[in-house]
């Protein structure tokens, strides 16, 4: 459906961009453009398109993205949902406790334990704090990995 027409990933943000200009529109159109490429399992378009709205200096939401870090991480692209997240600090996103927790299970799940402490530690030092989904997730993790000697720390 998101393809039907034709045009490409490029020409929808364009003509988005232009009728965003022209009417008024409203800039969770370009979340919805996001979030119709996660939900349709789409995730290499809907990266492409998150970082072509970036580059025309877009403002893509927190939910739209981290909408984005789970669906990669649900098929485990750990390494794409990596360059996501930096992506989103380098442009100064306003990371919340979701971000902080999605990017922790897709370590977890990864098995990178020591990755998504670091990523832990680095959000605290942001002001986002770990909550009972982080930790379930964490134990969760030290359990299915067999170290349950830590989840007692």
């Amino acid at each position: 459906m998101i393809r039907r027409s034709g045009a490409s990933r490029t020409e929808i943000i364009d003509s988005l961009l232009g009728t965003y200009e022209k009417c008024g529109s409203n800039l969770y159109v370009f979340d919805l453009f996001i979030r119709t490429y996660v939900q349709a399992r789409k995730f290499r378009e809907a990266v492409e398109a998150f970082r072509a709205l970036k580059i025309r200096n877009v403002c893509v939401s927190i939910n739209a993205c981290n909408s984005l870090l789970g669906g990669l991480g649900k098929i485990g692209w750990v390494d794409l949902a990596r360059e996501v997240y930096e992506e989103m600090v380098r442009s100064r996103m306003d990371l919340n406790s979701y971000t902080l927790n999605i990017m922790v299970n897709v370590f977890c799940k990864d098995g990178k334990m020591e990755k998504a402490k670091e990523h832990l530690m680095e959000m605290e030092k942001r002001g986002i704090f770990a909550d009972i989904v982080t930790y379930n997730t964490m134990i969760n993790a030290y359990c299915r990995g067999g170290i349950s000697r830590k989840v007692s720390r």
